[in-house]
């Protein structure tokens, strides 16, 4: 082949190169426009007069829906916002049209707290004396069933696939250590921290769990164990001790768990599906994201009771959310709400949502202080999810009340911070490093070194004062003695029952129950939930729709990083 034909066939190559990427750019761009449109019409189809709602939930829950603006496009409901669900229960109990619901579980990475809240909202819809039913194919299987058996243990009837499995088997924890793998690449933690339980920095500075670190994980598998033993048992009518061999003998096959009294039907998902349409002729199913948004647009009184979500990493600015992963909060968005909230007249006060592992001092006392200024003026209860704990509990102390879920975690009252030193990795890879300083510890950051002396010396004073800071605002705030916040704190982390025994909340309940204290702190009989959400327009949508298929396209999903050099409060 000559050279001008080869530079024929690269010139014909990237020819078509640009026209597929030219069709992909225009195909998205009309995607865009077609979801955006469904977006902001504002249109939705009617509910009908008789109806079973259908809900379809898959490894979690959002705390204020799906996020995704890609889900509205391809019809995604398999992800709900927890408040958004249990609403859309509640709502179902009191509308005749609503004869039943069917719950689909799928998959098992469910936070307990979450389970906790929705389990609430199930049992007043039984109430109504109308039907749950649940299936699925399989609760674990090759995996842990526990959180999706227990997710599923209220409904009337549980449904499970001929050769699907109830993988109670138990709660389990096993934590990676790092530090000999550290060791040999050349790598030195040196993380101080304040508090015997905080744990965080164990698997970058230990080869395995310390005293306290397995004392404290200990009681929180252990209050988790007897609270899934209790609800299974009172769910399901057995005995505790009959659910307990049953963890033991587990995985139990389908036939297994219909003899011991755990599921009710073998059989697959259209044999369902039948003998509901035999039940019920001509009836509509209903999603029930679809049935809670319609019924929020008749929420048409005076009052509001806002709800303000505080979901993830507590730091000045989004992004990774550093060694506990996840994202980090939109700290100005939340504290906007906030003040929003305390301008608006028609509202009452604020449910502060809080599912937070925690973050920087900064961050967390900046949203503190914007809690306690709107406090001042209405009424600030926090709901706790999944997680308050460490800058989560930090932001919730001058809460008027703070609700939390029998298996919410919280507290860890405490603080760490430290650093990497890069040295021996660098020696071995062949890197030196040359530098120049002003200022006795001006390198007081670098990863090339650990700490001096004099350098840890002012870290730990650093700290020292975080820590007073922290047992300070909690003993103001829950009222409590200094002396025993610091017996309470210590970075232990406690379960919402445990919490509540020792004064760290004040009730286990979920959001609606701390929007009920809310409406009670201020005076008033009637007030809605209203989520508080930082205004999408359409600009705002189509950067976050090209963002989001561009993670889907280039198969990037969340990422996190393990920031050193700072000092955290997880």
């Amino acid at each position: 082949m000559t050279k001008g034909e080869i530079w024929a066939q690269i010139k014909k190559w990237f020819s078509r190169f640009v026209m597929s990427l030219g069709v992909i750019f225009l195909s998205f761009l009309v995607m865009s426009f077609i979801s955006i449109t469904v977006l902001f019409k504002g249109g939705s189809p009617s509910l009908p007069d008789e109806m079973i709602l259908r809900v379809v939930v898959e490894d979690g829950f959002f705390e204020s829906g799906n996020p995704n603006p890609l889900a509205a496009l391809s019809g995604d409901t398999s992800s709900y916002g927890i408040h958004d669900l249990s609403f859309a229960l509640r709502r179902a109990a009191l509308d005749e049209r609503v004869k039943a619901v069917v719950m689909s579980v799928r998959g098992g990475d469910y936070g307990y707290a979450h389970i906790n809240e929705l389990h609430r909202a199930m049992e007043d819809f039984k109430k109504s004396g109308k039907p749950i039913y649940a299936y699925a194919t399989s609760f674990g299987g090759a995996s842990s069933g526990m959180a999706s058996y227990y997710l599923a243990s209220p409904a009337d009837e549980i449904w499970i696939q001929p050769m699907g499995v109830v993988g109670i088997t138990g709660f389990f924890m096993q934590v990676p250590f790092f530090k000999g793998l550290m060791d040999k690449l050349g790598i030195e933690a040196d993380i101080i921290h304040e508090g015997d339980y905080k744990s965080a920095p164990e698997p970058f500075t230990r080869s395995s769990m310390s005293k306290a670190n397995k004392e404290m994980s200990t009681a929180l598998m252990q209050d988790y164990y007897d609270v899934f033993v209790t609800d299974v048992a009172r769910f399901r009518h057995l005995d505790p001790s009959v659910v307990r061999k049953a963890i033991d003998e587990a995985p139990l096959s389908e036939k297994e768990a219909v003899n011991l009294g755990f599921v009710d039907v073998i059989g697959f998902k259209d044999r369902l599906i039948d003998n509901l349409k035999d039940e019920f002729e001509d009836i509509s199913w209903v999603d029930a994201g679809h049935y809670a948004n319609q019924a929020y647009k008749k929420e048409t009184v005076k009052h509001t009771v806002a709800l303000i979500t505080v979901d993830g990493v507590i730091a000045s600015q989004s992004g990774p959310g550093g060694l506990m992963g996840g994202d980090a909060i939109d700290l100005s968005a939340v504290i906007r709400n906030l003040e929003t909230a305390r301008q608006d007249e028609n509202c009452i006060g604020v449910v502060l949502r809080v599912n937070s592992p925690g973050g920087t001092p900064e961050a967390a006392e900046e949203l503190r202080r914007m809690v306690t200024l709107v406090n001042a003026e209405k009424p600030v209860v926090v709901s706790m999810g999944n997680v308050a704990a460490s800058g989560g509990y930090w932001i919730a102390v001058n809460a008027r009340r703070i609700y939390a879920e029998p298996m919410t975690l919280t507290g860890s009252i405490g603080v760490f911070g430290g650093k990497v030193g890069l040295s021996s990795l660098l020696e071995k890879a062949g890197i030196n490093l040359d530098s120049v300083k002003m200022g006795q510890d001006a390198d007081i950051w670098s990863l090339e070194k650990t700490y001096t002396p004099q350098q840890r010396r002012k870290i730990e004073a650093m700290l020292g004062n975080v820590y007073d800071a922290f047992v300070q605002r909690v003993a103001f705030g829950r009222g409590q003695s200094i002396e025993t916040v610091k017996e309470l704190a210590k970075g232990r982390v406690y379960t919402g029952n445990q919490a509540l025994k020792n004064g760290l909340v004040d009730e286990i309940g979920d959001v609606d129950m701390a929007a009920k204290a809310v409406r009670g702190l201020a005076g008033v009989s009637e007030a809605p939930i209203q989520a508080y959400h930082e205004p999408l327009d359409f600009m705002d949508t189509v950067i976050s729709i090209v963002k989001q298929a561009g993670m889907v396209f280039s198969g990037t999903t969340r990422s996190s990083v393990w920031l050193v050099n700072s000092t955290a409060i997880y």
